[in-house]
């Protein structure tokens, strides 16, 4: 995982279902053996996340007092592999990394994603203890009646949401198989007939078009006004925005603290520093806050890694998302002159991220199946830059023209059934209008395919 990953994560671990933070363990005490176990298989059925151990469960921040010596053998991979061997009824691989804070070293454990068929326990453990591993138990991630998301036994309620992830993946796998056997049978040309007729922008009426580009607009000047009415001076540099509206029958909230929990609990974080993050636990300010029925976020951060970013969330589903190009920020010792240059891999990464994103939104809306979720994604001050891969050298860019525009808007309707696994085509048509202005480039759907499996799967390189 890259490092710049870990340190967002570990300076920041706030808690998604995705996500799970717990104090020093014992991995071999039984009891700590169950929690990890229970807690991994919970990922697992969940889809992926990170475990983070050595974290203090209630305000987020290090233990650095407890930090137990050798860390690397207490909480070896061999070992925790081993505890998912016996205990899991099915063989899935984990990565751990050791994020440091203060020259101590912590855990992070990595569970992937792509989940076939759910996980069940096959032994017994601790079987009298609250933290005992019983036999034939389903294991998921759910949220408690504070909004706290927890690691649960499943019950009958859950199963819908558990069978639809595991179909979800099947469906990703039998989408590779069939573009894989038609490659030798001019493949290409029925992809892009399927990609015009189902993956379309026009697809969208005027209306709809219409009010995602004003809530895109007014969303913007929100922005300039917030950093007006701060003072503030910021560095020059492009954007990259994104606009949505769930459309379609969905649970109704209110703008108070239950909805905003609630919905930023269901954000995967798909990345060390995700999309509407939840700046509450490093932020000081009155952050988020509550203007003309949204929750709004204006961060500002210049840690080990700049950031320059506004979103916006209503109770009625509409969204908003501003964030400086990463190009500009010189954030990383590669980093191109502002200005100069766009990364194609960013991009894509970027656009993937929203959509995953926002397909949880839809769900923590209980968003009926039949529902639309308009996107209208926007990048500004790209005159003149050339595109790139300097964020990521080992991915080849053929085409590297220079962009003579200085705005691309992109607009798309993602069926809120989606599978997450099959949200290539989308990202491959938001991404390809952003590129051709770059004289004529465009990238393939199999690089797409990666990168998305990648973020799915929370491996190594996953974000930048």
């Amino acid at each position: 995982m890259d490092k710049h990953l870990l340190s967002n994560i570990v300076k920041n671990p706030k808690e998604s279902l995705s996500f799970e933070i717990k104090d020093w363990i014992d991995p071999d005490s039984d009891d700590g053996k169950a929690k990890i176990v229970r807690t991994i298989l919970s990922l697992y059925n969940f889809n992926g996340g990170y475990l983070l151990i050595g974290f203090n469960n209630k305000t987020g921040r290090p233990n650095i007092d407890a930090v137990p010596p050798e860390v690397r053998i207490l909480f070896n991979i061999d070992k925790i592999q081993g505890l998912i061997r016996k205990y899991s009824s099915e063989s899935f691989e984990i990565e751990i990394e050791y994020p440091e804070v203060e020259n101590k070293e912590f855990v992070l454990i990595i569970v992937p994603g792509g989940v076939q068929t759910p996980t069940a326990t096959k032994a017994v453990l601790n079987e009298n203890s609250k933290n005992s591993i019983k036999l034939n138990k389903v294991f998921i991630r759910s949220l408690e009646s504070n909004n706290t998301p927890s690691t649960t036994e499943a019950t009958w309620k859950d199963w819908g949401s558990i069978v639809e992830k595991c179909f979800d993946n099947r469906e990703a796998d039998i989408e590779r198989f069939i573009r894989r056997h038609l490659s030798g049978i001019d493949g290409n040309k029925i992809l892009d007939s399927l990609k015009e007729s189902t993956w379309s922008s026009t697809r969208g009426t005027n209306s709809v078009y219409t009010f995602v580009e004003s809530l895109l607009n007014n969303s913007a000047e929100r922005f300039n006004l917030e950093v007006a009415e701060r003072n503030l001076e910021l560095p020059k540099h492009g954007s990259f925005e994104v606009a949505a509206t769930i459309n379609g029958e969905k649970k109704r909230y209110t703008v108070n603290q239950d909805f905003l929990n609630r919905i930023l609990s269901a954000n995967g974080r798909y990345s060390g520093w995700p999309f509407w993050v939840d700046s509450r636990s490093y932020i000081k300010e009155d952050n988020p806050y509550v203007l003309n029925n949204f929750w709004e976020s204006l961060i500002i951060a210049n840690s080990s890694l700049a950031h320059i970013e506004f979103w916006r969330i209503s109770p009625e589903g509409e969204f908003y998302h501003r964030r400086a190009l990463e190009d500009d920020m010189g954030n990383f010792p590669q980093s191109p002159e502002p200005f100069s240059a766009l990364d194609f891999f960013i991009a894509i990464h970027r656009i993937s991220e929203c959509l995953l994103v926002l397909l949880d939104f839809a769900s923590a809306f209980e968003t009926q199946r039949d529902g639309l979720i308009e996107v209208m994604f926007r990048w500004s001050g790209i005159k003149n830059r050339m595109l790139s891969s300097w964020a990521n050298p080992s991915r080849i860019l053929f085409q590297n023209g220079i962009s003579r525009q200085d705005e691309v808007i992109s607009f798309i309707e993602l069926p809120v059934d989606t599978a997450k696994t099959a949200i290539t085509g989308f990202v491959y048509t938001v991404a390809n209008k952003l590129f051709e202005t770059f004289n004529g480039t465009s990238t393939s759907l199999q690089i797409i395919e990666e990168i998305v499996k990648e973020i799915l799967s929370r491996k190594k390189n996953s974000s930048f």
